[in-house]
């Protein structure tokens, strides 16, 4: 039979994004600000998968088709 084994590196963190022109930040209530850049320099070089997540409180039940819009040249959210 045919068994696999695997070691999994990961890192996960959830806060507030902040993007400036040399590095990526991520500020977590009651921890402090994070630098993406050095949380994730172990993983440079290597193939990996990455996931960014965004929760909107839902304000009434007409807000649950609402989309997110995003600005396809600058990346923006305008809603």
């Amino acid at each position: 039979m045919a068994e696999k084994v695997t070691k999994t590196m990961k890192v996960a963190a959830s806060g507030i994004l902040d993007i400036e022109d040399d590095d990526i930040f991520i500020e977590v209530e009651e921890k402090g600000t994070f630098s993406l850049k050095k949380l994730l320099k172990v993983f440079d070089g290597l193939s990996v998968k990455i996931s960014c997540t965004y929760d909107k409180e839902q304000e009434s039940p007409e807000d649950e088709d609402e989309e997110l819009k995003v600005d396809n040249e600058t990346g923006e959210i305008l809603n």
